[in-house]
């Protein structure tokens, strides 16, 4: 114990000076005057150690006592066990004879004790163990069996007294086993002192003398006076005990006393409150009774009168069992027998007999006293409430059957959001049986956990202000896991006094609604962010001139947002007073279909800071379905800063003229030093002449616009073509530059262009567009090259144009329809997914109640009515398979989900999984070659090969079905096959195989509805491939389908082609 400083207190010293001091006084006096004297007597001896054996077993047996009932501590197992062991060997010890074995057994009763006494040092964990616990069993059972064998075989025990005095392991045996009790005393010093305990106390004393007993053995001579001290020593710790049990004995005594007393004041206090019982028994209205096993009455209060009609000595006089009515005599008595069981009655219903002959429906509540064999009830009249229970059956029943046969789910909760009551429903939308919600989930343990603690909140917001729920969208969780989208109407259960007491309402499954919802409104972000990075203003004007779509381009442009604009009639807000009737009317024709849009024309809108910005517009005519003119879309582009910088260089080029007409004055004069270079330069410009016609008889025959240029960008040669797409003459564009005559952002860009190919060196070919300064637009393919001189250096450039206007107009055209026919077949996916779901509620209808036609009128009229129900219950059952099959079909298009890389040969283990039944049953041998893996939607590979494999087992022939699949590559695409051995397909219906609900055979002769051939292609043409079939009737059919090669995809280990 580190660091543990002893505080001595009263009691301890005293207990120091009882088993310290005193001993060696004792011994002192003993040694000093007694120790020379023998006195032997060997019945003495026997007795005094026979008192010592019986009083440590018996004080062994209080301390387990008190162990038992948690009285003392657990490490008090180690004292009970060393008692055990110190009293049988003492036993042993009285009646054995003087000599070795006499010695020997009280040595080991003081080894013994002190070793048990001192494993109290070890932890409590271990003196709380099952081995713990059965120790002074153990040390019981060994030490009767040492006695024994001491006694059986003495003479191979240890020499222990030689001529009168004790040998060396006698007084080693001793020594050991006192130096262990005063261990273990320490130990109870240390707890006494932590816990004052008495029993700690007692045992330091023990400890102490025991050791100082076991010390002075050392010292001492058989028979003589101070042998018999430590024999004292020893009485007087078993004196100690003894005088303890005794006090502990008075203590209880005083105890015992005084709950005497404090009963007879319960006796009293008993008999006031069994009076005033009494009183409360014959006062209450509720019928009380006493029963006796034997099936009477002992004791009833008024009430029972009151009630039945009957006097308490009349229902007394007979056995209970006859006033019960009949019906419910049986249940009775097994109640009856339960409580002679001892089984307590909760509740319990029978009717009793009144004396009017009527009976009245009593709800018992009963416990049994078996030993008195009287039984203590009571009962209440709970006739009326069983007639109303009955009335609120029905009208629960009523409830039920509406909540059930209803699509939505209905239910109940309480004002905590327990489920009270909820119907099938709940099954189909949530998963769950209704016994699994009600009285155990609240509605808010259904939503998701990421919006959980908000809606929660939002709900209790309506409870608080006893509001009606509408339209509360929540996100659910699936028992699967799965997220469904619920909208909550409910109305609140108000008590009479006004108090909230629930809510009553419906759910209904809106996941795919708003599924739908949200694929369309990123469809809608989608068009509308595309509607946004063109780079030129786009407007929508209806036949209201009110705006109804506009682009950030053109918001941009007039200096309003978005919300500024749509909504306001665009030609009183953006189009100028002064040309506003006259743009008005020719917005009115065209709407009126009188008049096509133009290609381009230019006008005039007010932006938000009142200055006007001109527009170069591109008209197109929007119609509805039904070809209607609805809108019209204007496609503009601001050439406010074009039209300025045109003014700008009309200027600039009228003052240029002016000073070339004074310049011209001039140069007349140095004309004359130039004549002389005429001859010579004529001669050159001939040669020259010479080689341009040659060139210009090449340019001007080809189909495209051609051109050179020098290092500055002016034109020094141009074709025919060339100066057609300008409207002048090839002559007027040499020494022109682009932006003489383009418009200037144009020009700039072809004059980048030519600066990049002469400093690259590199040929450059570009698709553009070409606007002319008259406002056409056309778009061109351009390939310009450098040109180099006889040394190598660039000089200038060459171009190449070819008109591509059409082909463009033909690749927008192409696309709008693309466009629009991937939007017409989404909604037709869409009509067909919604068309399929909603019918199969009225033909779910139809169909049962058809059934219950055919059951409860067939055989009650003629032979041709049944035929005709049957033909319509065949009817119904087809048209739902159609139904569920065309549903199918939509939801390829509209469910399928993201691709992913997916093993085929993992998806060809799961179609045999899925169809292992058939193959059973059909005997069916499918085998494959190596599948690959593919980037492609799992489920619908699932769909596409369970689909062909089955049609494989279908349509089969006498001999056993026999399907094989294999997979190839061919160049960027692979190429799958599902060969079978069946019955073959027709030529003739070859061309309608893969159209819905087309079938070659009746379906009495094979089951299905036609359509899983055209989800397999759709499922094919999903993913980018196509279907075909090659059959021989009677021989079997090959059905073939593609899938490209896309990157990502794993590495294969099928064939190559």
């Amino acid at each position: 114990m580190k660091g543990f400083h002893f505080k001595f207190s009263s009691m301890i010293i005293l207990s120091l000076l009882l088993s310290v001091l005193l001993p060696i006084t004792v011994s002192i006096l003993f040694y000093g005057f007694l120790s020379d004297r023998e006195w032997m007597d060997i019945p003495l001896h026997s007795v005094i150690e026979a008192l010592g054996g019986f009083t440590a077993l018996s004080i062994a047996a209080l301390v387990l006592l008190l162990q038992k009932n948690k009285k003392i501590p657990d490490y008090y197992i180690w004292v009970s066990s060393a008692l055990v062991g110190i009293g049988m060997l003492d036993l042993f010890h009285s009646i054995a004879p003087p000599g070795d074995s006499f010695v020997w057994l009280h040595s080991m009763a003081v080894f013994a004790g002190g070793f048990l006494f001192a494993l109290i040092w070890l932890p409590d964990r271990i003196a709380q163990s099952r081995l713990a616990s059965i120790l002074p069993a153990l040390v019981f059972i060994f030490t009767t069996i040492f006695g024994i064998f001491s006694f059986a075989f003495s003479d191979i025990l240890p020499a222990m007294i030689s001529e009168g005095a004790f040998t060396s392991s006698a007084r080693a045996i001793n020594i050991l086993g006192g130096l262990l009790f005063l261990l273990a005393a320490v130990y109870f010093v240390i707890r006494y002192r932590s816990g004052r305990s008495r029993e700690d106390l007692l045992f330091i004393n023990f400890c102490l003398l025991n050791g100082w007993s076991g010390l002075l053995f050392t010292f001492s001579q058989l028979w003589y006076g101070d042998w018999w001290f430590w024999h004292l020593l020893r009485l007087i710790a078993y004196f100690i005990i003894i005088s303890y049990i005794f006090i502990a004995f008075q203590s209880e005594e005083k105890k015992l006393v005084q709950t005497n007393e404090a009963l007879q004041a319960e006796n009293i206090e008993r008999k006031r409150a069994e009076k005033e019982l009494d009183r409360f028994f014959n006062l209450s209205i509720d019928m009380f009774s006493v029963v006796g096993f034997d099936g009477y009455f002992k004791k009833l209060n008024i009430a029972w009168e009151s009630t039945l009609g009957f006097t308490g000595d009349e229902l007394k006089s007979k056995p209970f069992i006859e006033f019960v009515h009949p019906e419910d005599r049986k249940a009775t008595i097994d109640e009856l027998h339960k409580l002679r069981a001892g089984v307590v009655t909760v509740f319990f219903e029978n009717r009793y007999l009144c004396r009017d002959g009527s009976y009245k429906c009593l709800a018992w509540t009963a416990r049994p006293v078996v030993e008195e064999s009287l039984v203590y009830a009571v009962a209440r009249d709970v006739t009326e409430r069983k007639s109303e229970e009955e009335k609120l059956r029905k009208s629960e029943e009523r409830f039920r059957q509406i909540a059930e046969s209803a699509g939505e789910w209905i239910w109940e909760v309480d004002a905590d959001g327990l489920y009270t009551y909820s119907s099938p429903v709940v099954e189909k939308i949530l998963g769950y049986k209704p016994q699994e919600i009600i009285g155990k989930k609240h509605f808010y343990d259904f939503f998701a956990p990421d919006v959980r603690e908000e809606l929660k909140e939002a709900a209790f917001e309506n409870f608080a202000r006893k509001e009606s729920f509408r339209g509360f969208v929540n996100p659910s969780v699936h028992k699967n896991g799965n997220i469904v989208i619920l909208e909550t109407n409910g109305m609140p259960i108000l008590d009479e006094g006004g108090n909230l007491s629930g809510y009553r309402g419906a759910d209904t499954d809106i996941t795919e609604r708003r599924h739908a919802e949200e694929a369309l409104k990123k469809e809608r972000d989608k068009a509308q962010r595309y509607f946004d990075i063109a780079g030129t203003a786009l407007v929508v004007i209806d036949a209201d001139h009110k705006v109804s779509l506009i682009n950030k381009k053109g918001c941009e442009i007039l200096g309003y947002n978005e919300n500024e604009i749509v909504g306001k009639n665009w030609f009183d807000t953006f189009i100028p007073q002064r040309i506003r009737y006259n743009i008005k009317a020719v917005f009115n024709k065209l709407m009126a279909g009188e008049v096509e849009p133009v290609e381009f024309y230019e006008n005039p809108v007010l932006t938000k800071s009142g200055e006007e910005r001109l527009i170069a517009w591109h008209n197109s005519i929007l119609r509805d379905e039904t070809g209607r003119i609805i809108a019209v879309l204007g496609s503009g582009e601001d050439i406010t800063k074009y039209r300025r910088a045109e003014e700008a260089l009309r200027r600039a080029k009228d003052e240029l003229e002016m000073r070339v007409r004074e310049r011209t004055a001039e140069l007349a004069k140095t004309n004359e030093n130039l004549k002389a270079e005429i001859k010579e330069r004529k001669r050159v410009e001939e040669e020259l002449r010479k080689r341009d016609r040659q060139q210009n008889a090449i340019l001007n025959n080809i189909p495209d616009i051609a051109w050179l240029k020098d290092k500055e960008s002016r034109f020094i040669a141009v074709n025919k073509p060339f100066a057609e797409a300008c409207g002048v003459s090839p002559e007027d564009l040499i020494g022109k530059t682009d932006l003489d005559i383009w418009l200037h952002d144009l020009a700039q860009r072809y004059r980048t262009d030519d600066r990049e190919v002469m400093e690259t060196g590199r040929r450059k070919q570009v698709e553009e567009p070409l606007v002319d300064k008259e406002g056409k637009r056309t778009w061109i393919e351009t390939i310009k090259t450098p040109i180099y001189d006889d040394k190598g250096e660039i000089i200038g450039t060459t171009g190449i144009a070819r008109d591509i206007t059409e082909r463009k107009r033909t690749e927008e055209e192409l696309r709008q329809r693309t466009a629009e026919l991937a939007r017409s077949n989404a909604e037709l996916e869409q009509f067909a997914y919604i068309a399929s779901h909603d019918l199969q509620e009225p033909l779910r209808m139809i169909s049962g109640f058809t059934k219950l036609l055919e059951r409860r009128c067939k055989g009650r009229l003629d032979t041709s009515a049944d035929e005709f129900i049957a033909y319509i219950v065949d009817g119904a059952a087809r048209m739902q398979r159609m139904i569920e099959d065309l549903l199918a079909y939509s939801r390829v298009g509209m469910r399928g989900k993201p691709f992913e890389l997916t093993n085929l040969e993992a998806i060809f283990e799961e179609v045999m999984t899925n169809l292992k039944v058939a193959i059973e049953e059909n005997k069916a041998q499918v085998t494959h070659d190596p599948l690959p893996t593919v980037m492609a939607d799992t489920s619908q590979m699932v769909q596409l090969f369970q689909n062909l494999i089955s049609n494989g087992i279908k349509f089969r022939r006498e001999e056993l079905p026999r399907i094989h699949v294999s997979a190839q590559r061919k160049g960027d695409e692979l190429v799958f096959s599902v060969q079978d051995n069946g019955i073959g397909i027709a030529p003739q219906f070859m061309g309608q195989l893969f159209q819905l609900f087309q079938r070659e055979h009746a379906a009495t002769e094979y089951p299905g509805t036609g359509i899983g051939l055209a989800v397999c292609k759709k499922i094919v043409e999903r993913h980018g491939g196509r279907i075909w079939a090659e059959s021989e009737p009677g021989k079997g059919s090959t059905f073939y389908f593609t899938m490209p090669v896309r990157r990502g995809e794993g590495r294969s280990t099928i064939r190559s082609k």
